[in-house]
């Protein structure tokens, strides 16, 4: 993911130069040389999914800014403007990725490390994790011309092996035993997870000797991991098939029987949007511009039921009315879209009469402060009836502001992110939540938090993790009869301390329980 976002970055640079003229051709090869080091799959530790994401989020932000102001530049003065402000916002983000690179690249190396010192030694990669199965619920739409393709040439050809190859962007870590104990599993419907690799891969091949098969392999990262793993398949002039998806164009050549590999191609917002299947769309944020909005008459998304990374300017009663069906919305775009009050409103949520689970999140521009009013609340007739889970990232809210949710009849669910409410002390409204059953608290700088049993009246799971200054969970939670769960992480000791104390005196007052974790 890491990879494909800079090289979009890249491209967006590319255009900018273009568009405007401006000299960034600097930035481009300093990305350039960047992207190098992050070719390879990163690893499960957390630490580098983590780096991964920070890496995405300056990107995203730099390449927007990039794509609007570079649509701005009209004439010579604001060509120079332009530059100007281009050439400071390129050196802050190639920095700051320049600066998590470096990180990535010691971690890696000292995951790497670690794992060869674990044993890791053979040419198919090891592991202890199980098999996991696809999903079936779940069916790619827009592709159609290349699937048929593909089908007729999975089903056409000699009778020796073939090898399809499909070049497509793909973020699954390549683990050939994995790869062998699922294929074992769909032959035989039993695996050993306890063999050794050699001893899965010799199993493998006598299983499929002799009979016709087709094999789908999913992310082949390397030619020497094609080469190790190839050995698993026989041909016994059965007309068997192997198809093969990787991002590498060079392991797709190197592998496939036919040339050249099939690439898949990027589907257009044009594309997209006429996909009258489609249930699921995770957009890249602000990735909806305004030339899409003229064509909005042909939209066939009755069938969506999931939207993520929804532009706030596209929130419109004649946007919404095309989406009728959406359960899961999340809006997400950048500072300066939510502070333009006189083109966002929140008012037409309510046309939305499917929506469950709404999330808000601001992402700020690189180098520039959020300021203390950059979100504010729609009125209460404006969401959605039957909305029960709401999520606010970054939106900066005044902890009196989240009174008004507390009126929605359904909310069952409530989770503050990173900076969603300003403000160290929370006093709950009068009327509380009275039908909210989790509660997640992350990385909020909340000092006193004051809140009686009566506010939560149905709270089953409180979650609270990186509030560092927090001082204690309200003691009047003891009398919260529904009380179910307490997790705190990277808290103050004494927050774990108040939960110990809550979950001590509930059981001598109640003789019920409630689970605490800590950590």
């Amino acid at each position: 993911m890491t990879y494909a976002a800079i090289t979009r970055l890249m491209s967006t640079i590319q255009q900018s130069i273009q568009l405007t003229g401006c000299d960034l051709q600097s930035f481009y090869e300093k990305l350039e040389s960047l992207r190098a080091n992050l070719e390879k799959p990163i690893g499960d530790l957390e630490a580098l999914i983590s780096l991964e994401g920070e890496i995405i989020e300056v990107v995203c932000t730099t390449e927007h800014f990039l794509d609007s102001e570079s649509r701005n530049v009209k004439n010579p003065i604001s060509q120079i403007i332009a530059s100007w402000k281009f050439h400071f916002l390129l050196e802050h983000a190639v920095g700051e990725i320049d600066s998590r690179v470096n990180k990535w690249m010691k971690m890696q190396k000292l995951y790497t490390r670690t794992k060869d010192v674990q044993g890791n030694n053979s040419a198919l990669a090891s592991t202890s994790q199980h098999v996991v199965e696809p999903e079936d619920n779940y069916m790619m739409v827009g592709h159609e011309n290349e699937l048929e393709m593909m089908q007729d040439q999975l089903a056409r050809g000699g009778r020796e092996l073939e090898v399809v190859s499909i070049v497509a962007t793909v973020s699954q870590e390549y683990c050939a035993k994995n790869v062998c104990l699922s294929l074992l599993s769909s032959i035989s419907g039993k695996s050993n997870e306890h063999q050794d690799d050699g001893q899965l891969a010799d199993r493998l091949q006598k299983s499929l000797k002799g009979r016709r098969y087709l094999v789908v392999i999913d992310d082949i990262w390397t030619e020497q991991a094609w080469d190790d793993m190839k050995l698993c398949f026989p041909d016994c002039n059965c007309g068997s098939r192997i198809l093969l998806t990787t991002r590498n164009m060079e392991v797709a050549k190197y592998a496939s029987s036919c040339k050249p590999p099939n690439q898949m191609r990027l589907l257009l917002p044009s594309s997209i949007f006429k996909m009258s299947q489609l249930r699921h769309l995770s957009l890249d944020w602000n990735y909806l511009n305004g030339h899409e909005s003229s064509k909005r008459s042909s939209w066939v998304l009755r069938n969506l039921e999931c939207l993520s990374g929804w532009n706030p300017l596209s929130c419109t009663s004649s946007v919404f009315r095309l989406l009728p069906n959406v359960k899961k919305l999340q809006i997400c775009g950048i500072q300066d879209d939510y502070i333009r009050r006189d083109k966002v409103n929140f008012h037409d949520l309510c046309c939305l009469d499917q929506l469950t689970e709404l999330k808000f999140k601001i992402r700020k521009m690189v180098g520039r402060a959020i300021s203390d009013t950059s979100f504010v609340l729609p009125p209460l007739v404006a969401f959605p009836k039957n909305l029960n889970k709401l999520a606010f990232t970054a939106t900066r809210l005044h902890w009196e502001d989240l009174e008004i949710l507390g009126k929605l009849p359904k909310l069952e669910a409530l989770k503050l992110g990173y900076d969603a409410c300003i403000g160290t002390d929370w006093a709950v409204g009068e009327e509380g939540f009275p039908n909210l059953k989790v509660l997640r608290l992350k990385h909020l700088y909340l000092h006193n938090w004051r809140a009686s049993s009566d506010h939560f009246p149905r709270l089953e799971r409180l979650v609270i993790n990186r509030c560092w200054s927090m001082y204690s969970i309200p003691q009047d939670f003891v009398d919260i009869t529904t009380l179910q769960l307490i997790h705190i992480s990277d808290c103050a000791k004494s927050v774990g301390n108040s939960a110990n104390k809550i979950q001590q005196e509930i059981e001598d007052s109640y003789g019920s329980s409630v689970e605490v974790c800590i950590s």
